[in-house]
């Protein structure tokens, strides 16, 4: 057999049906994505689409524990009251009362005087059953309350000047405690300043 003869039958056998490949269809690639959580329109309300109206202020809880705050006129009429019952103590004819002084002094009632002394109740009542009358006032009255029964003044107060003593003047602070409906006094300090 010559080249020419083996080439061509070469050629031949590459159109025989069993060489022959039958054409390929492509398939489409398929990914699998993760699942990703679903947005609401809420979340985008710039896409025209109106998100849920919300409330402006959250619904206030009940809170058993927590105290509740004193509205602006239940603490002004407290500033009036314990105003009127620390007036009262400067008074004289209140001052020599001992049956004034035991609705107003509370039974552990203390007080630091301005002497640097320490009073206990029955102490204070037996002193200021001797005191002389004096005229005093007070004077930048200030309530801060404590909790719902217990409320602390501030104030200055001024004894008049007598022919038996010079005029004086002291920072005091008074502790109130409401007890069994009636505010008593349960501590007192008094510290003496120039004017």
């Amino acid at each position: 057999m010559s080249i020419l003869q083996a080439a061509a039958m070469a050629a031949s056998s590459l159109h025989d049906p069993v060489y022959t490949r039958a054409p390929v269809t492509p398939q489409p690639l398929k990914i699998a994505y993760p699942e990703l959580p679903r947005t609401t329109h809420a979340a985008f309300p710039e896409r025209g689409r109106s998100a849920p109206s919300l409330p402006i202020k959250p619904t206030p809880q009940h809170h058993p524990h927590r105290p509740t705050q004193p509205s602006h006129r239940r603490l002004m009429q407290l500033q009036a009251h314990l105003l009127e019952l620390e007036t009262r103590l400067l008074q004289p004819e209140v001052r020599s009362s001992e049956q004034a002084l035991l609705q107003l002094l509370a039974e552990d009632f203390v007080e630091f005087g301005a002497s640097g002394t320490v009073w206990t109740r029955t102490a204070i009542i037996q002193a200021l059953a001797q005191e002389p009358h004096t005229q005093r006032s007070l004077s930048d009255f200030k309530l801060t309350p404590l909790s719902a029964d217990t409320a602390l003044v501030t104030y200055r107060s001024h004894r008049h000047a007598t022919s038996g003593a010079p005029a004086a003047h002291a920072l005091r602070s008074s502790i109130w405690k409401l007890n069994q409906g009636n505010w008593q006094l349960l501590f007192h300090q008094g510290t003496l300043t120039a004017a």
